[in-house]
């Protein structure tokens, strides 16, 4: 069972994002452990887009993307 899910904000805008222009995410894991490691894996793999605020969110609550139920990383 996926828990928890991966975000972070970018300068690479994405005009077909339904939860907004510069937020991208939907990387999904059952702990922490999988999400630092998707964490590292981004940075490597996307550094040119200017990488920042990253943060997870656990998907048993009602409104996951609420300023409220970010975890910063």
């Amino acid at each position: 069972m996926k828990r928890y899910a991966l975000f972070y904000t970018s300068d690479r805008r994405d005009p077909c994002s339904n939860i907004g222009e510069y937020l991208h995410g939907g990387w999904k894991a059952s702990n922490l452990r999988t999400i630092r490691n998707y964490v590292s894996q981004i940075k490597r793999d996307k550094a040119s887009e200017n990488l920042r605020d990253f943060f997870y969110t656990d998907q048993e609550h009602d409104y996951p993307l609420a300023q409220e139920n970010r975890v910063y990383l």
